[in-house]
């Protein structure tokens, strides 16, 4: 599975869902690491991109990447009261492209 930085891995997601081979992107998981005094929470998000089937037996290959990213990105999909991220607020996000 590959690592992107946020910027890298927002660009993939808005390349690919502009592409013909896949029907859906969807975060998987939303995982928050350490704190950093500089950078704040680290978080890995996983995210899913759906291969576009063209028959029966054939299709794409699904295909799954994370972003790494630290709490600076994040902004409004942190929920501070109990310190976890929604993977729905992430993927009504994604949405917005």
């Amino acid at each position: 599975m590959k690592q992107y930085n946020w910027n890298n891995g927002m660009e993939l997601i808005q390349n690919t869902l502009m592409a013909t081979w896949v029907d859906e992107v969807k975060a998987t998981s939303v995982k928050r690491g350490v704190f950093n005094d500089m950078e704040g929470y680290a978080y890995v998000i996983t995210v899913k991109f759906f291969g576009k089937k063209i028959s029966e037996t054939r299709g794409y290959k699904n295909k799954f990447i994370q972003i790494v990213t630290n709490s600076t990105y994040m902004g409004d999909l942190e929920y501070m009261d109990d310190g976890t991220t929604d993977v729905q607020a992430f993927n009504n996000f994604i949405e917005l492209f």
